[in-house]
């Protein structure tokens, strides 16, 4: 289930058509160990229950699982919904880590972030030596905030650190349970706490990551759900801790006046990183990826053009600029006119249907 919501969620958000498939592979895999755990029940009841207490252990366990995460219909919630059986072995462990550097490393801009990240990497590295060595460690915090304008990678960082974390044995499993202020605070009084405390739950030996954190905080402390949401999390990471990271995230201006407002939460992160905006090149860079993963091309006259729009878009900006979504969202609308323009050509040439030519792309608002 886990490499299916990966692939699912590859171009970054998750159709209705997706979330079907999803489901059904979700009813097939719970009638499959529901199926199992029935053959096994005359010899291994004892085991199964035994296991059933112990994180990613017994199929009873994983089908309960499975039963919580069908109870969320939203493409947001995908990785709550999924969750993990089993901890990684320690080879799997490294492999995680490997691949999330050099993911880490792939990402585009983000230059004082990623040195960031790396050096905290280091430091986590030569600790593990000196335990190794019997040597002290000093206790460090790894809950976070992540201060940037849409589109700037705060989730896929976020995503990366879990699995970072879980390859130098920090975290246990080592994914991302993605959530907002829909997914703790409750519409009814005495339903925001275990709401919350579901949400930890769901991502102990991860990072919990929430989105727009600053919406549980009300300026005016009128919001008693919101305050209770921040109240369970942060007893939760009292009680919890070095078993899950926290990740709140949002634009930068509410963020720093959350933290302000509430000692509680300023004194447990510590860590702020900080995602700048998109530079005209750094989105035709990430324009170009998208090319290059459908096998599309870009002449120089197209390039020209959308570096120049990119500046333009740049230039007009608002805070809910959405960085590498409109890059995104411009490849999309770009292959479609290339579609209309050519549909009624023949014969349709590899040329034809590969390069974006300049008339494909057009800006909304002209």
């Amino acid at each position: 289930m886990r490499l299916a919501h990966v692939i699912a969620k590859a171009d970054g958000r998750v159709s209705p058509a997706e979330m079907q498939r999803l489901e059904k592979l979700t009813e097939d895999l719970t009638a499959t160990l529901e199926s199992t755990s029935r053959v096994n029940q005359s010899g291994s009841q004892a085991r199964i229950r035994k296991d059933a207490q112990t994180p990613g252990g017994a199929n009873s366990a994983f089908v309960e699982s499975i039963r919580a995460g069908k109870k969320k219909n939203s493409a947001d919630d995908v990785n709550s919904a999924c969750v993990p059986i089993a901890l990684p072995a320690e080879e799997e462990k490294e492999r995680m880590f490997q691949e999330a550097r050099q993911e880490l490393d792939s990402l585009i801009g983000l230059d004082s972030l990623k040195k960031d990240v790396k050096q905290l990497m280091d430091f986590l590295q030569v600790q593990k030596a000196r335990k190794e060595h019997g040597l002290p460690n000093a206790a460090i915090s790894f809950h976070a905030v992540f201060e940037g304008n849409p589109g700037t990678g705060k989730t896929t960082v976020a995503r990366i650190i879990s699995r970072l974390l879980c390859g130098l044995g920090i975290l246990e499993v080592g994914h991302t349970v993605e959530t907002d202020r829909s997914g703790m605070v409750a519409r009814y009084a005495g339903q925001t706490g275990p709401r919350t405390s579901e949400r930890v739950n769901e991502a102990m030996g991860g990072v919990l990551f929430i989105d727009e954190a600053y919406s549980l905080v009300s300026e005016q402390s009128e919001d008693a759900y919101g305050v209770e949401a921040v109240q369970t999390l942060l007893k939760r990471m009292e009680d919890d801790r070095d078993r899950f990271v926290v990740v709140i995230a949002g634009y930068p201006r509410p963020m720093a006046e959350m933290l302000k407002s509430n000692p509680g939460l300023s004194s447990r992160f510590q860590k702020i990183y900080s995602f700048p905006d998109y530079s005209p090149k750094e989105l035709l860079r990430i324009f170009y990826t998208f090319c290059r993963k459908y096998h599309y091309r870009l002449p120089k006259p197209t390039r020209i053009k959308l570096l120049k729009s990119f500046d333009r878009l740049l230039k007009q900006k608002d805070e809910s600029f959405g960085n590498g979504r409109v890059a995104r969202n411009m490849f999309e609308d770009s292959i479609q006119r290339l579609s209309t323009r050519i549909v009624g050509l023949t014969p349709l040439t590899k040329e034809l249907l590969t390069n974006i030519e300049p008339e494909d792309v057009v800006l909304k608002d002209t």
